[in-house]
Formats: structure tokens, C-alpha cells, sequence
């Protein structure tokens, strides 16, 4: 039987394709692929998730998060607050907005504390991102 273009993968997660008529599936290899990136080895039995890797992954993802939104939300609240140092109203609107996202850049922080982490096989708790910074409207009191 032509073999060639089967997927096979070795135990440490490593992806073949027979490329030469009349070889076979050396012994010893998968032929069922990882489950996910993570899934790094196979022990025999089943494919074994690389922890260590996983939590790197959600630190990335979380630094992620922390520079492409909290970042920006939090430079251009402080530009506002600069600007309203003298105006209660404004000053306190801007101010709770900024107390929301440094709340939730804390909670993702703490991600790495928390039980489970890094839920190699779950949903990952990620905290709800507070709504981006909206100027302070007197008509509407924000």
C-alpha cells in the first residue's frame, strides 16, 4: 500500500510525512497528532501537556494585554486627569476610570497566584477589561 503523504509523529511531538513509496510508519510512532502546541511529549499512552510551557504562554498572553490595552487606557487617562487637577468633576470621572483599569491590571497579575494556573486544559479566568476611557461629558455628568 502507498504510504506516501501519511502524517506520523514521534514521540517528542515531532511531525513526519512519508515522502517514499514502499516505507512504512516506523515502530514506535503516532499516528494520532498532539491535541494542542502544548502537548509536547507522549509517554506511551497519552500526549502530555508541557506545563512549564502553558504558563509561559498565558504570562505572554497576560503582558499582552497589559501593553496593547492597559497601557494605552491608562496614558490617556492620566492626560486627562493632568488637565482636570482643578476641576472636581472631571477629575473624579477620569479618576474612577483609572481605579477600574489599574484594578484590573492587578487582577491579571495576580493570574499566576491564583489555583489552577496556568489551566493547561481549561478556560483561562481571564478578569472582564473595564470599558475604554471615555472623555467627561458635563450634559451627562460622564
Amino acid at each position: 500500500m502507498d504510504k506516501r503523504g501519511t502524517d506520523y509523529w514521534s514521540q517528542d511531538g515531532a511531525k513526519h510525512s512519508i515522502t517514499d513509496l514502499g516505507c512504512d510508519i516506523p515502530a514506535g510512532s503516532l499516528i494520532t497528532p498532539p491535541p494542542s502546541p502544548f502537548h509536547t511529549t507522549h509517554n506511551g499512552t497519552t500526549w502530555v501537556v508541557d506545563v512549564p510551557m502553558v504558563a509561559e504562554s498565558r504570562r505572554q498572553e497576560r503582558n499582552a494585554k497589559i501593553s496593547e490595552a492597559y497601557s494605552p487606557a491608562i496614558q490617556q487617562l492620566t492626560r486627562w486627569i493632568d488637565n482636570n487637577r482643578e476641576v472636581p468633576e472631571p477629575l473624579a470621572y477620569y479618576t474612577r476610570q483609572r481605579d477600574a483599569w489599574h484594578a484590573w491590571a492587578d487582577a491579571l497579575c495576580t493570574l499566576p497566584d491564583q489555583p489552577g494556573f496556568p489551566w493547561p486544559e481549561g478556560e483561562v479566568p481571564w478578569p472582564e477589561q473595564p470599558p475604554r476611557p471615555t472623555p467627561y461629558d458635563a450634559t451627562n455628568k460622564g
